[in-house]
C-alpha cells in the first residue's frame, strides 16, 4: 500500500531550482525533513560519494532513495513508496508514483 503522506506531494509541479515546486533532489529532501523528521543535506552532491551502495530489490524498504546513474553522472533521485514503486519529480509530469 501507497503511504498517505504522498498525497501531499503528488501533482505539484516540477521545477528545476525547487521554488514553487520540486527539483529529483528537492522532492526527497522535503520528503526526509517532513515526514521523517531528518535533514539528509543536498542528494545531488550525496549521491556520488563512494557510500552508496547497490541494494537487493528483495531487500528495499519504503523511504530507501534510489539513485540513477550512468558513467558515474547522476541522472535522477526518487524514493521507494512501495515495491517496485517510487515517489519522484518528473520534469513533464511534476511529482508522482511510477515503477522503477
Amino acid at each position: 500500500m501507497i503511504p498517505s503522506w504522498t498525497r501531499a506531494y503528488v501533482g505539484a509541479p516540477y521545477r528545476a531550482d525547487g521554488v514553487g515546486g520540486y527539483s529529483c533532489g528537492s522532492l526527497i529532501q522535503t520528503i526526509y525533513r517532513n515526514v521523517y523528521g531528518i535533514d539528509i543535506g543536498d542528494l545531488m552532491v550525496a549521491a556520488t560519494t563512494p557510500e552508496w551502495v547497490k541494494l537487493d530489490r528483495q531487500l528495499e524498504q519504503v523511504g530507501d532513495v534510489l539513485v540513477f546513474q550512468q558513467d558515474r553522472s547522476l541522472l535522477h533521485i526518487g524514493m521507494v513508496v512501495m515495491n517496485g514503486r517510487m515517489i519522484h519529480a518528473d520534469e513533464n509530469l511534476g511529482v508522482t508514483i511510477e515503477p522503477y
